[in-house]
């Protein structure tokens, strides 16, 4: 713990940090983060299929070409700076996710809309 607090600063910043993970945990994240990634699957699987053509093209790309960015080691600012190097990485994998967040919920309405037309009560 003493290596750790070292790097990320104080005892109480990585115990923060620590306490914001199982909050996100027992409020159902690994649950959403495992659905989303169920529900990416198929969505993807459906547009290489013909399935599903109400996808944003705009959107699929600009999200790859975010997450390609954060993967990348070269970056407009080096992640050798501290906090700074990783500012321009967080900001776009948040926008990356909002994005395709956005879109996993529209696929999710289009096909639960769909499973309704064909499957009336």
């Amino acid at each position: 713990m003493k290596e750790i607090s070292n790097k990320w600063g104080s005892k109480n910043r990585v115990l923060r940090l620590f306490s914001t993970i199982f909050s996100y945990m027992k409020t159902g994240g690994v649950r959403k983060l495992g659905n989303d990634l169920s529900t990416f699957k198929h969505y993807v699987s459906d547009i290489l299929h013909h399935r599903y053509k109400e996808y944003s093209l705009t959107t699929i790309l600009l999200s790859f070409a975010a997450i390609v960015y954060i993967i990348f080691p070269l970056d407009f600012i080096p992640d050798l700076l501290p906090i700074a190097g990783m500012v321009d990485d967080l900001t776009l994998f948040t926008w990356a996710m909002s994005c395709l967040g956005d879109e996993l919920r529209k696929y999710r309405d289009i096909k639960e809309q769909h499973s309704l037309e064909e499957h009336p009560q």
